[in-house]
């Protein structure tokens, strides 16, 4: 029997990414083979299981699948874009597998089933845009691939270039393994920057540093991507003077670097080691270290067991962080010498620890492109806001005798409660309205430290990087709110010579500053209560009662109007109604006595308190009879009955969208009679079912010549007093359209063969599964002054499968409806059944299930449950694509692989079929198993050109 540990490798090894990727394959091998090689984990051998994502974040995710499917790996070390992860990710969700991710970026994730083993931008960034304005220079041009990564990256390097007072002179994107670059170093040429940072990766970085040196630009390119691996594969003299930042440069010296080299080159015959290749190295080991320590080996365990994790890597020390499963790393940056080597000009003195939300970390972009007036009042209103806590804290700190600042929770000056004077005699000057990531004094200081972790910290005199603190210990306290939302900071600067009660201290102002909060959550919760609910309940239309031991104690102005108009009986119901409610909610319709009218009543109760809501209604009896086919429950449907019950109380035209199947001539019926019309003729026509010379004919009606024979009038004629229902009316023909719209607008016809006009009184009710829009502006096929004038009240039928939690009622209704047809006792369904109908996509819609029930009510035979037995097999087979994970891909439809894929590659789906199809909408739809309107609506979201 096998008992080794599968482990998946998934890196590119052939495409634009194989430059960069292929070594860290290799650096994961040589780890596990040093593990095997060293006795496994607890005796058990460390097996891998290799594959290729051909540089494909597509591949990448169909491999991730077969790693975890097939090879039933217990975890995946891999990848290098963030769009590769991003993904992989919902495959990870999907089988709740764990991956380890050896590779920086952009930050802002903290995923709970990945171990980001690479640096983040608070790991290498914030230490080399400073570095760099100090000794290089100011002006920067930004060049990277077209992706993720590369995107936030440049945001972050503006942000720091901006604080650090330097500028951004270009930028630009490139598509992944582009070679060209003959436009960009021309731009590069006329801005002269001091600095060129590249953000480019695999192939496209190798292109660009030798055409960049071949243009005769002197200026540095600075990277946190381009490693050794990049630049042994150009000549030195390409790359020569040029810089990067990385946790890991093969030119440490390190005893633990030295064996890592030796063990590389032994294996592969080379020395060659990048930083992404010491973290897959890395991760490896972090891995075995928490399998180690597993009883189970399973997702739940790898995930508890690695934070915390430590490791003697290449680099110096790392650890897995215990809350974010980030990397505490180092940072270091390089110069290439003529070697192709790197050599360290700075170095941390310790492991930096992983912030992946840095926002505050970053000077805020927004404030860039603001003016100083601006800013100004934008201050005035952040401080008229926290005033109130500004007070509060000031009265709690009186006595102190240590200057004391506030920050707002975007790193904002706000005020100084204390010690201003000490401050300005020591030369600490902070000006109101600045920020802490602006101000140099306080990069390395406990209040910056406190906005970035959202923890009370503070740094001790020499600690600081500024000397002007060399002698004061800065404190900084987070402010946050009863749901621990950051809302502030405070800061202390301490003097006392005697540092042992600053512990002490900082728990006491701690509790001080959630003190002050708290107090004043609570005030505002008393005193806002009332006015908040005078104010909303007076802007809704709904009269609005609470009602508190049968006594008023709350009405809004609607609900006074009412009770002046209906005071008997309102009341007495209402009361009569509260007294003997004993469920949390309660809904009913009554009618008054004296009158006709009828009042729908919700009640909920909290407390001693009822909430009375009322509004008119109409007699229940009359909805049941109009509304008998219409079963649902959900949003969009109530939004649609609601809107045919408002159009059945006026005349106006109405048009209803909707896929087919979704009910449009069943909402027609229900206008129909429900309007004034309801005992007047119901007429449907249908476009689609004629050529264009007899639609004229069906619709107008005709004469014979000379009167030989009596003519026969046409549907509008025949509606006359009632509602014509024009289904498919997209499909009128284009010279039909204006005659039909000189009808509509003059209420007269005029027969084929006649010359003589007939006033008509019809109501027309059109309808259309097509997207009209894309009708008028794309195809030209439909007159907008048509559309127009129908669209007076326009009522859109969502898809089934947009609104799957109506169909459990739909199923009972029909289920009902046969159970009774039959003679028979109800039918029931059982659950995996009735999941199987849930998880399909219903392409017919309503009809399609009706359909669907018909055939398997009668499949079930005397069975008084329907199973999934008795369902069709392709409504069977297609919740196993979408639900059943235990079956290889290999065995799985091509829809099941589809849909991890998602947009990018139903875009090149939808474009190959139009091509196919050479733009015929209906055959393209056909061929993707989608309605029409579907594929109109994606291709309006792909701003796609076709062809009629």
């Amino acid at each position: 029997m096998d008992k080794s540990i599968r482990v998946g490798i998934l890196f590119s090894l052939s495409g634009t990414m194989e430059i960069s990727e292929r070594g860290q394959y290799q650096a994961a091998l040589l780890a596990i083979e040093e593990v095997n090689r060293n006795g496994g984990v607890n005796g058990r051998k460390i097996r891998p299981f290799v594959a290729d994502t051909a540089s494909n974040p597509y591949i990448a995710a169909r491999e991730a699948e077969r790693l975890i499917v097939e090879h039933k790996v217990t975890a995946i070390i891999g990848l290098y874009t963030s769009a590769s992860r991003k993904e992989v990710i919902p495959i990870i969700e999907k089988y709740h597998s764990v991956l380890f991710y050896p590779n920086g970026y952009e930050g802002e994730e903290q995923h709970p089933n990945i171990i980001y083993c690479g640096p983040l931008p608070t790991q290498n960034l914030i230490h080399f845009i400073p570095w760099m304005t100090d000794h290089i220079g100011k002006n920067f041009y930004l060049i990277g691939s077209d992706y993720i990564y590369p995107h936030e990256t440049n945001a972050h390097i503006r942000s720091l270039v901006q604080v650090y007072r330097g500028k951004i002179l270009g930028e630009d994107y490139t598509p992944l393994g582009k070679q060209k670059f003959e436009e960009n170093v021309k731009n590069i040429q006329e801005l002269v920057p001091d600095i060129v940072f590249s953000t480019l990766v695999g192939s496209s970085a190798v292109a660009f540093y030798k055409q960049y040196y071949e243009a005769g630009i002197k200026k540095p390119i600075a990277s946190l991507i381009t490693a050794e691996t990049e630049v042994a594969a150009l000549d030195p003299k390409y790359t020569v003077g040029h810089y990067a930042c990385f946790p890991y440069f093969d030119s440490i010296e390190t005893s633990e670097n030295r064996l890592f080299l030796k063990c590389f080159k032994d294996l592969y015959d080379t020395d060659i080691v990048s930083s992404v290749m010491e973290n897959a190295y890395n991760s490896v080991y972090l891995l075995v270290e928490a399998l180690r320590k597993c009883e189970n080996i399973d997702t739940a365990s790898i995930l508890k067991n690695v934070r915390g994790v430590q490791f003697r890597a290449p680099q110096g020390q790392i650890m897995v962080d215990k809350d974010n499963q980030h990397l505490w790393l180092n940072s270091r940056i390089g110069q290439v010498n003529k070697d192709g080597k790197f050599d360290i000009l700075w170095k941390s003195d310790r492991p930096i620890q992983p912030i992946p939300f840095a926002k505050y970390i970053f000077f805020d972009q927004k404030n860039k492109a603001k003016s100083l007036d601006q800013l100004d009042e934008q201050l005035q209103v952040k401080r008229k806001h926290y005033q109130p806590l500004i007070n509060e804290l000031k009265k709690a700190t009186q006595d102190a005798t240590d200057p004391i600042v506030f920050f707002d929770n975007d790193g904002q000056l706000i005020s100084i409660l204390n010690g201003q004077s000490l401050l300005e005699k020591n030369s600490l000057l902070f000006p109101i309205g600045t920020s802490a990531w602006q101000m140099p004094m306080l990069r390395n200081s406990g209040i910056v430290h406190a906005l970035t972790t959202n923890i009370p910290t503070f740094t001790i005199k020499e600690e600081h990087m500024d000397k002007h603190l060399n002698k004061w210990t800065t404190i900084g306290i987070p402010v946050k709110n009863k749901n621990e939302r950051l809302i502030g900071c405070l800061g202390i600067f301490v003097s006392r010579k005697n540092q042992a009660s600053i512990h002490l201290f900082v728990s006491f102002l701690s509790k001080i500053a959630s003190g002050c909060v708290e107090l004043l959550e609570r005030s505002d919760q008393y005193l806002s209560t009332y006015e908040w609910l005078n104010y909303f309940s007076n802007v809704i239309d709904e009269p609005l009662w609470i009602i508190r031991k049968n006594d008023i104690v709350f009405e809004n102005h609607s609900a006074k109007q009412l009770r002046i108009e209906h005071r008997d009986f309102l009341l007495e119901f209402i009361k009569k109604t509260v007294s003997n409610i004993t469920l949390d909610k309660a809904r009913k319709v009554v009618q008054q006595n004296s009158s006709n009218e009828f009042f729908e009543i919700n009640i909920i109760k909290k407390g001693n308190d009822h909430f009375v809501s009322v509004k008119p209604s109409v007699n229940p009896s009359i909805l049941k009879r109009a509304d008998s086919n219409l079963i649902g429950k959900s949003k969009g449907f109530l939004k649609g009955l609601f809107f045919a019950n408002m159009a059945a109380k006026t005349d106006t035209n109405v048009l209803l969208i909707g896929e087919n199947g979704t009910g449009k001539e069943t909402f027609a019926r229900v206008i129909h009679n429900k309007s004034n019309r309801k005992g007047q003729p119901f007429i449907i026509y249908n476009c689609a079912a004629l050529p264009s010379h007899l639609i004229q004919m069906e619709l107008f009606g005709y004469e014979f010549p000379d009167g030989e024979k009596p003519g026969n009038p046409g549907v509008l004629e025949l509606a006359e007093g009632g509602t014509l229902f024009v289904d498919g009316i997209t499909d009128l023909p284009l010279d039909l359209q204006a005659a039909f719209l000189k009808i509509l607008q003059e209420k007269k016809i005029t027969r084929a063969g006649s010359h003589s006009t007939v006033p008509i009184n019809v109501r027309v009710i059109a309808a259309t599964n097509k997207n009209i829009h894309q009708e008028i502006a794309y195809k030209g096929s439909f007159r907008s002054d048509l559309y127009f004038h129908l669209n007076a009240c326009s009522i859109e039928l969502l898809p089934l499968r947009d609104r799957k939690e109506d169909i459990p009622p739909l199923i009972d209704y029909f289920i009902s409806k046969l159970s009774k047809a039959s003679g028979g006792g109800k039918k029931e369904i059982n659950m995996k059944a009735l999941s199987c109908l849930l998880d399909y996509h219903w392409p017919g819609n309503i009809r399609e299930l009706r359909d669907v029930l018909e055939g398997t009510f009668h499949a079930s035979g005397t069975f008084p449950k329907i199973t999934v037995d008795h369902l069709p097999k392709y409504v069977v087979d297609h919740s196993k694509e979408f639900v059943e994970t235990s079956l290889p891909p290999k065995n799985r439809n091509r829809n099941a692989d589809a849909k991890l894929l998602r947009k990018p590659y139903d875009e090149a789906k939808i474009t190959e079929a139009l091509i196919q199809f050479k733009g015929n909408i209906s055959k393209t739809a056909k061929h993707l198993q989608m309605s029409r309107t579907t594929l109109y609506r994606k291709l309006e979201e792909m701003n796609a050109k076709y062809k009629s």
